[in-house]
């Protein structure tokens, strides 16, 4: 099933729009690297949340991630939360570097290469996007070029549609850590329809993923979505559910990470961060499947 490439519009930014016959698939192209659109082609439904105010705003590099549209996925790296680099006084941008900063873009075939350096640990993140059938295939390269070793966390920050239909399948049955106050989840925190509204939620499975694997149902649409991930090097998973309680926004977010937990700072005391030796390249990959849910 052949790809194209094309230059694109999406809300008031640039893109490049890769499509096939089941998928079209739209990617930033000024800034961040951001995937700004996913769309089943048969079904329209579209799988990424949407910017509330229907644009983008050009970021610099240390703003507040919070302060500019919250869709769309993003690459995490080098870390989450706002924090200092594991002991040390050097800090860590809000949500990371990469979010913020200008990609390099390179048609290959039928792939789209993109490519950054992180400003404050001079990493090199490649990432290959390509389709196959009813998938999005995102292919990563990590490159410490430096004479130093870092530890890093790079975290998929996917936005999600959903309502209160939606539903996880995960391959594991566990008890789950909120990372956003001590609270406990008492209640089936695999139905979405149990959350209350008004509140945005926050948990990890604390145990390394040993199968990478997540669905997401969302039933009233009549849509599947199904990740497959790496889990050599990104053993953690992170879950983000805001029905209103952040920005007034409806999203959430399946988070295969290389950390444990939001912040290198934070992961590094837990000792669950990841490094990266000097002149070391790590890869890894995630696959996004979209079909109708009575496939």
């Amino acid at each position: 099933m052949k790809t194209t490439i094309n230059l694109d519009k999406h809300l008031n930014e640039d893109v490049f729009s890769l499509e096939n016959d089941k998928l079209k698939v739209k990617v930033l192209k000024k800034f961040g690297g951001k995937v700004v659109s996913i769309v089943h082609k048969e079904s329209g439904y579209e799988v990424l949340f949407q910017p509330t105010k229907e644009k983008y705003e050009m970021p610099k590099l240390g703003d507040s991630f919070e302060d500019y549209d919250t869709s769309g996925i993003d690459e995490m790296l080098p870390t989450i939360d706002e924090c200092f680099y594991p002991n040390s006084y050097e800090k860590l941008n809000d949500h990371g570097d990469v979010w913020a900063q200008v990609w390099d873009y390179e048609e290959k075939e039928d792939s789209l290469v993109t490519s950054v350096r992180s400003d404050t640990l001079k990493l090199d993140l490649i990432r290959t996007i390509s389709l196959k059938d009813e998938e999005v295939i995102f292919s990563y390269k990590l490159k410490n070029l430096t004479k130093q070793d870092h530890y890093y966390l790079w975290a998929f920050h996917g936005l999600l549609n959903f309502d209160d239909s939606s539903y996880f399948e995960f391959p594991i049955n566990s008890e789950i850590v909120n990372v956003k106050d001590s609270s406990v989840y008492d209640f089936d925190y695999k139905n979405l329809g149990e959350y209350e509204d008004n509140k945005a939620y926050k948990f990890y499975f604390p145990d390394e993923i040993k199968e990478g694997k997540v669905s997401l149902i969302h039933k009233s649409k009549n849509i599947r979505i199904d990740y497959q991930y790496s889990t050599d090097i990104n053993k953690y998973l992170g879950i983000w559910i805001n029905k209103g309680g952040f920005k007034g926004e409806y999203n959430l977010a399946i988070e295969p990470t290389s950390g444990y937990f939001d912040s290198l700072e934070r992961a590094f005391k837990n000792k669950k961060a990841s490094l990266i030796k000097s002149r070391e390249e790590k890869t890894w990959e995630l696959r996004m499947k979209i079909t109708r849910g009575d496939d």
